[in-house]
């Protein structure tokens, strides 16, 4: 009997409602916990919701025994009002999940990231990026996967007019970016999201690291 059970984190965005969606149609799990702030409107025989904010996860930690971990959470700075506010989304609560879930029996944790991610990075953005990567490592768990996707593609219904711009750009001059530059070109949502699938199936250990080039290969 299939025991394999999967959390989404951040199942709102882009790449968590794509992923949610492979997921619930994917037999390698049995369950797919959502974590989210509010109901996401619909059911499925396989999904299980819990609704809660992210500082009170410690509440709800009976609720969060996996054992596969997708975390794909991220604000814009924008959206969050502020340095310290983006930083408790892509930092505190993403370490935060981490932790709690690694000591209820997590297995394996899929994170996405962005492309850059760099703790020693001069850009705030992509610094907490690579903060938050850096601090997963020492959590402890079988498997850590990293994707770090470049400007996404997809269903987004935020408007943000020089993203669409950077991505317009992008695709103009798509034909430009090859050899080590292919790791810019723009990624869809679905790609990444069935990147993750493909890795998790393979169930490697140890900490591994996916630029937006690979990801599209897998």
């Amino acid at each position: 009997m299939n025991r394999r059970t999967a959390l989404v984190a951040g199942a709102t965005g882009m790449v968590g409602k794509a992923l949610l969606q492979q997921l619930l149609a994917d037999e390698y799990y049995r369950t797919i916990i959502t974590v989210t702030r509010r109901e996401l409107g619909f059911t499925h025989e396989k999904l299980v919701q819990v609704v809660v904010p992210f500082d009170e996860l410690a509440e709800v930690a009976q609720l969060l025994e996996v054992t596969d971990v997708y975390c794909c959470l991220g604000t814009t700075m924008k959206k969050a009002g502020g340095k310290e506010q983006f930083r408790q989304v892509d930092y505190d609560y993403v370490l935060g999940l981490a932790e709690l879930t690694k000591q209820q029996g997590c297995e394996n944790f899929y994170l996405v990231s962005s492309i850059g991610a760099n703790p020693k990075s001069m850009f705030f953005y992509t610094r907490v990026k690579g903060e938050v990567e850096e601090a997963l490592k020492g959590v402890g768990f079988q498997g850590l996967h990293i994707f770090r996707p470049a400007s996404l593609t997809g269903d987004r219904q935020e408007n943000r007019p020089g993203e669409r711009f950077g991505l317009w750009f992008l695709r103009v001059f798509n034909f430009a970016l090859v050899g080590g530059l292919k790791k810019y070109r723009p990624i869809t949502d679905e790609q990444v999201a069935k990147g993750m699938r493909m890795i998790a199936h393979q169930a490697k250990s140890g900490v591994h690291t996916y630029e937006s080039d690979q990801i599209q290969a897998l």
